[in-house]
């Protein structure tokens, strides 16, 4: 089980978890959080 992060939050996640069964390449966005949360949002939200 591989561990990846989401690259807008940096929320880490195992493949499994998610259901892969390895870390996509390229740039990942995590769908339990971000997907559902404009940036605008997670800008007020996060601090820098």
């Amino acid at each position: 089980d591989a561990m990846m992060f989401c690259d807008r939050c940096d929320r880490g996640y195992h493949t499994f978890c998610v259901g892969l069964s390895s870390p996509p390449i390229g740039n990942w966005i995590c769908s339990s959080f971000c997907a559902d949360h404009s940036v605008t949002t997670m800008d007020s939200t996060c601090s820098a």
